[in-house]
């Protein structure tokens, strides 16, 4: 790969790259790591080698990296507020209240220790259904899970996603006031949300924003953020091997060391969107199948509970991995198919033309 900007394999590749390969890689990551915790194991391989991270927290950091550069880039293909929202709401929320609907009226049923009466009848059952406007995570079901190691968690993947939402809102908001045309304006948030993760971080402080830890908010905004970064000065950003290789030895540098966040801070970015841009015909077309890493992602938690509820200790680590892979896996195609394909259709769906229509309507039946 020789030297190139990202503007430049932007303008070559055009929609051929490998980001969906590589959020379906994060997704997987996901589950590698809940089959060590959510099992009550205390050891998780890439927690154990770095000292600092585990698996799950490198697929996170690598979704906001990818979401951070897409989400900008989204927001310069179309600079209007209402076409953004509702693009970000179709890809969110369908699967969402999809997922959410199953769990409380399918799963929670079949697997609350609970007669089904009383189930039907607890407030915590309804308060779930909050779960869809991802202004407070809840995580529990009446009866559900609660002898499992990890108990009484149905969901735990959903904690990023109000997170994720706030980062969507603060590119809209940006841009809409045109402050994303401003370059400096996006690195110049930086040094704030530094401040924030070592103060919080350092002193590890319970203190807490949208129900999450807030040095783990500042955290995934940092990473985000460099995403918006390399977005924005793609025309300067240079992707060379010659770059790419540093920033892998600076990462692994950090294992082992107080210090790991930092290095990843720094390489983690620029060796995701270098890999995201590698030529390959296989992994640039990967998407043609289809966007699974929401649905696995979103999924994944309930499917390893119930597994794990279901066959407890029984299973090696490779057999719980495996199984919940494939059954996450197989239930985020058909979300795709089913659901989020048919959902993101309706971004070619004009806001003003449908609220035209609804008016002419609403006149002709007043006639």
């Amino acid at each position: 790969m020789g030297k190139s900007s990202i503007a430049d394999k932007l303008s070559a590749q055009r929609s051929t790259n490998n980001f969906d390969l590589i959020r379906f890689i994060a997704a997987a990551l996901v589950i590698l790591s809940h089959c060590f915790s959510l099992a009550g194991k205390e050891f998780e391989p890439l927690s154990w080698l770095s000292g600092y991270e585990t698996f799950g927290g490198l697929a996170v950091a690598i979704f906001f990296i990818t979401s951070g550069f897409l989400i900008t880039a989204s927001w310069f293909s179309d600079e209007n507020i209402l076409s953004f929202i509702k693009k970000r709401i179709l890809r969110i929320f369908p699967a969402l209240i999809w997922v959410i609907f199953l769990t409380v009226f399918v799963l929670g049923p079949l697997l609350t220790a609970l007669p089904l009466k009383e189930y039907f009848k607890n407030h915590t059952t309804y308060l779930y259904l909050n779960n869809v406007y991802l202004t407070c995570i809840y995580y529990s079901l009446p009866g559900v899970f609660a002898h499992n190691p990890w108990p009484n968690a149905v969901n735990g993947s959903l904690w990023t996603l109000p997170i994720e939402i706030l980062m969507y809102a603060m590119i809209g908001f940006l841009g809409s006031i045109r402050l994303l045309k401003m370059k400096w304006f996006i690195p110049a948030l930086l040094p704030f949300a530094f401040y924030l993760f070592i103060s919080y971080y350092i002193s590890h402080s319970n203190t807490m924003i949208l129900w999450v830890r807030l040095s783990q908010t500042a955290k995934l905004a940092i990473y985000f953020i460099m995403g918006s970064i390399f977005y924005i000065y793609r025309e300067k950003i240079i992707l060379s091997v010659y770059i790419f290789v540093p920033a892998v030895i600076i990462y692994f540098l950090g294992y082992g060391h107080e210090y790991g966040h930092f290095t990843a801070f720094i390489a983690l970015p620029y060796i995701i969107i270098y890999l995201a841009f590698v030529a390959n015909k296989f992994t640039n077309n990967w998407g043609k199948y289809g966007d699974f890493s929401y649905g696995m992602y979103i999924y994944s938690f309930p499917v390893q509970q119930t597994i794990m509820f279901l066959w407890g200790e029984k299973l090696s680590t490779l057999s719980y991995f495996s199984l919940s892979f494939l059954i996450s896996l197989l239930l985020s195609v058909q979300s795709w198919h089913l659901i989020e394909k048919k959902a993101l259709r309706l971004k070619k769906v004009s806001l003003t033309v449908t609220i035209r229509r609804i008016q002419n309507q609403v006149l002709l039946e007043d006639k």
